[in-house]
């Protein structure tokens, strides 16, 4: 499909000419994770299985819906349906009015939000743009912003960063990033921490469950550095 869905409720239609978000690109290749770090092949395919038993897609004919308020889930939503089962499916708007006017506009499949969309706030705040599995939520890649400033953009996994990825956050007079891998939300493998917008300190090297484990060198502001084993965030040797 590449057609433009419109705007189909009224907190849609007064948020014209609000910018639109950015899809994240996906990178050029994928670089192994150890210990399962990362997706490989077989699980994102996987990942695209939904439990379904009804008329596939090739079975079924598409039809445009108009904005309705579906009572049993509280939601209203325009949009495209399968015809033979009224299932949501293929590109569609929904306003969660339940949860606090969340609005996500996107692709669907078989009345699950699957593949690609965008979630945003009640006032078209962009919350996660990216790749979704069922029921909303975020698998394969995507970018998610906090309301602290604190914003994580690369791989998932069953709604948590899984693979490479970078996540940044800002603290009251600096900005530390950390880019590399990632293991159920927890830096995870091989990846480099910047303690402070300026990069005077940083350590690069082995994570294991959001410590430092392994090889690693840390370099520290005043000029120091150490290279040498880490044990569960602590040196242990040259």
């Amino acid at each position: 499909h590449t057609m433009k869905i419109p705007s189909c409720h009224p907190a849609l239609e007064a948020s014209q000419g609000t910018r639109s978000a950015k899809r994240p690109q996906r990178p050029p290749s994928k670089k192994p994770c150890p210990e399962g770090g990362g997706l490989n092949d077989s699980e994102s395919e996987d990942s695209d299985d939904v439990a379904y038993s009804g008329p596939q897609p090739a079975q079924q004919t598409i039809e445009w819906r108009a904005a309705y308020h579906d009572h049993a889930s509280d939601e209203v939503y325009c949009g495209e349906v399968a015809a033979e089962t009224g299932l949501r499916h293929g590109l569609g708007v929904v306003v969660y009015l339940a949860h606090e006017h969340r609005i996500y506009e996107g692709e669907w499949r078989h009345g699950r939000e699957h593949g690609r969309g965008v979630l945003l706030a009640k006032d078209r705040t962009v919350l996660y743009d990216g790749e979704f599995t069922d029921f909303g939520v975020p698998h394969g890649l995507g970018r998610m912003d906090w309301p602290a400033g604190k914003s994580y953009v690369g791989q998932w996994h069953k709604g948590k960063p899984q693979g490479e990825g970078m996540i940044m956050a800002a603290t009251d007079d600096s900005l530390w990033v950390y880019s590399g891998q990632f293991l159920e939300g927890k830096r995870h493998g091989v990846g480099k921490l910047t303690y402070d917008s300026e990069g005077k300190e940083c350590y690069e090297g082995e994570w294991q469950l959001d410590l430092k484990a392994g090889k690693g060198t840390m370099r520290y502001a005043s000029g120091n550095v150490y290279e040498g084993s880490w044990h569960a965030d602590v040196k242990s040797g040259q």
